[in-house]
């Protein structure tokens, strides 16, 4: 069972990793495209909800000693699927940006030449990835300090 759980989380996680890709390109991409690629994130979104609902269920046959761990890395998930869909809701809505651009000329229109384009792009993939290292690092604080209740609830 431990093993379904951690197969979930894992499609769960390059899910999460698309998402995220696709709402980066969401703010570059052409009018032409955008429509496919916001039917596209939307599809996942759904998708990465129902793969919680399929660990949540699968927690509530977990043994008892490990479901408040998994129940936190769930919330955390939940947390963090709800942040991308603000910011890909920020991101369709949004009516200024690169993303009204009909095409790659339009960067040089405004002065975006390709160094800077691949620097912006770079600077969003860093920014990212920090965000799921400090969004990693919580998830452990939470089971850190679910871990220490249990040791004083047992010590207790």
């Amino acid at each position: 069972m431990t093993l379904l759980i951690e197969d979930y989380e894992q499609q769960y996680s390059a899910l999460i990793a698309k998402i995220t890709a696709q709402i980066s390109h969401l703010n570059i991409a052409p009018r032409s495209s955008r429509n496919e690629l916001i039917q596209g994130i939307t599809a996942n979104c759904e998708e990465a909800k129902e793969l919680l609902e399929q660990i949540s269920l699968e927690i509530r046959d977990a043994p008892p000693d490990q479901r408040s761990s998994l129940t936190n890395r769930v919330n955390c998930y939940e947390v963090e699927l709800k942040r991308l869909q603000q910011e890909f809701t920020k991101c369709k809505n949004s009516s200024q940006g690169a993303s009204n651009f009909e095409s790659d000329d339009d960067f040089d229109d405004i002065g975006f030449h390709d160094d800077s384009k691949r620097r912006l792009l770079d600077n969003s993939e860093r920014l990212e990835r920090t965000g799921k290292h400090l969004e990693e690092g919580y998830r452990i604080v939470l089971e850190t300090e679910s871990l220490g209740n249990n040791i004083l609830q047992d010590l207790y």
